[in-house]
């Protein structure tokens, strides 16, 4: 009876070792798998801030093309501007010169049909 209670106590104690061994290495992976969890979350959020990085810079570089075109429309605006205005002046002023030789030519024609008139008599 002895020797079945040693037998017993060992058997008891090799399956309290047994159960240790099982929870250490269950512990062990429940700490891998928490920590393979954590790399696998840094990584994810260093790659999203990387693409969010990314497009904000894209989105810089499109307001920057954007301001740069706009900057020159409006340039284009204002040279066509200070054009038409200059055609507008030289217009008018080629206007003034026309209706003066159309003075001075009627003015020089009823003088030249006085002068015929004169000479006639």
């Amino acid at each position: 009876a002895s020797k079945l209670q040693e037998e017993n106590q060992k058997l008891k104690e090799q399956i309290t070792s047994q159960r240790e061994k099982h929870e250490l290495s269950l512990e062990e992976l429940r700490a891998s798998l928490e920590e393979a969890s954590q790399h696998a979350l840094s990584a994810a959020i260093s790659s999203s801030q990387e693409e969010i990085d990314n497009l904000k810079q894209q989105l810089f570089d499109q307001e920057l093309k954007h301001k740069n075109i706009v900057n020159e429309l409006q340039n284009a605006l204002n040279h066509s501007n200070s054009t038409n205005a200059e055609s507008s002046e030289k217009l008018t002023a080629a206007s003034a010169e026309i209706e003066l030789m159309t003075t001075t030519n009627t003015d020089l024609t009823k003088r030249i049909n006085e002068l015929e008139v004169s000479t006639a008599e």
